[in-house]
């Protein structure tokens, strides 16, 4: 019988789905046993730590991927072109596809198409109240705010790769660049200042102090927890905002695009995607397992818990499914909406994770006021010009 290894990423809004790999053991009598399941960046470190040598310590047959950090991984990823039909590949957006593919070639088939829209407290805040730039989002957080009472009126992911997309959105939305055509740090900017200086006055004039340590767990919790008026939610946490189990505020909520920035509107996009190793023992079973955890019936379960997902008739279905004017269909409309206008594509280069883990501490200490902001970003942009200058 034939066992395929796993490698999957772990958290609250991935794991629901893994129970589907027993429908497909039992449809097939194809076995599967995951062998990492972990946080993102923990799965990534150890499968570049397991894929560091020509011959892996563990041979694995298929794997979570990132069309953000796939160059990184391309070395011990199956192309996939000559193992899927045209028309197969054709069921996806092209958006989404185009994410997987590296020089031309497919490196992986995507899960979902990730892209954050504003969330708030539909109770204390109306539709005609939003604050349509991000200069008038501050003035609404700080008003919201009641730290004394553990309440923010805006929070942002705190650190790491959810801090680097919130700072690079910024940038973006200014009319900045984070690195020019030679790959060197062009972020020392006044649209760079203005971008950190917005975090630093959202952090400390309308966040408690914990908001420094959040991952993206813990900025959702805040505010299912009640304890914060206004975020940005990726698609998977919209299941936990609205499950009566997990959150104080359901019935409460409300969704909208984006504030403009300077020179537009700007969201750090990217797609999680699975992928067939050049480790695969058994290539046609890894690409049957490819075809399920990617086919139409388990996209329609992913977005029925509010992803947003990369086949264009899978998400009419979904979309179709909302009742007019309700909070999902317009949460449907402004997701859809972003994805097609306003996506942030990060350029696609091997060490696109040097960039982000080397940029976030000095973002961090300058948004807390441990530097002052246009120290920070020099103080970033040296430590991303040392690393990129050293080879991998």
């Amino acid at each position: 019988m034939t066992t395929l290894r796993l490698a999957l990423i772990k958290g609250p809004v991935y794991d629901p789905f893994y129970q589907r790999l027993d429908l497909f053991s039992r449809a097939t009598g194809i076995e599967t046993e995951v062998v990492w399941h972990l946080p993102w960046h923990e799965l990534l470190e150890t499968l570049q730590t397991n894929y560091a040598n020509p011959q892996p310590e563990v041979p694995i047959d298929l794997v979570t991927s990132h069309s953000k950090y796939a160059p990184s991984m391309r070395r011990f990823l199956q192309p996939l072109d000559d193992l899927l039909t045209r028309q197969e590949i054709a069921r996806f957006s092209p958006a989404a596809i185009d994410f997987a593919r590296i020089d031309g070639l497919l490196y992986a088939l995507p899960r979902n198409f990730d892209v954050r829209v504003l969330v708030y407290r539909a109770d204390i805040l109306t539709a005609s109240q939003l604050p349509p730039t991000w200069v008038e989002l501050i003035g609404t957080a700080v008003r919201l705010a009641d730290v004394p009472h553990d309440r923010s009126g805006f929070v942002f992911t705190g650190k790491m790769s959810g801090l680097f997309g919130s700072f690079y959105e910024l940038l973006a939305s200014a009319g900045g660049q984070l690195l020019d055509g030679e790959f060197r740090p062009a972020f020392v900017s006044s649209e760079g200042e203005w971008a950190l200086g917005t975090l630093r006055r959202l952090y400390q004039d309308a966040a408690t102090a914990e908001m420094a340590n959040y991952s993206y767990d813990e900025v959702a919790f805040a505010f299912r927890d009640g304890r914060c008026a206004m975020y940005m939610e990726w698609p998977g946490f919209w299941s936990l905002i609205t499950d009566p189990g997990t959150s104080k505020v359901l019935g409460r909520i409300g969704v909208a695009l984006y504030p403009l920035g300077p020179t537009g509107r700007k969201v750090y996009a990217g797609s999680h995607t699975f992928a067939i190793t050049t480790s695969a023992r058994d290539l046609p079973a890894s690409v049957e397992l490819l075809r399920f955890l990617t086919s139409d019936e388990s996209l329609l379960t992913e977005a029925r818990v509010g992803s947003l997902v990369p086949k264009p008739s899978v998400l009419k279905t979904v979309m179709g499914e909302a009742a007019p004017d309700s909070i999902e269909a317009i949460r449907w409309q402004a997701l859809q909406t972003t994805m097609e206008n306003y996506s942030l594509l990060p350029p696609k280069m091997e060490r696109w994770p040097v960039v982000e883990d080397t940029l976030w501490p000095a973002l961090r200490q300058g948004y807390m006021g441990e530097l002052d902001i246009h120290s920070a970003l020099e103080r970033a942009a040296e430590a991303i010009t040392a690393a990129l200058a050293v080879r991998a």
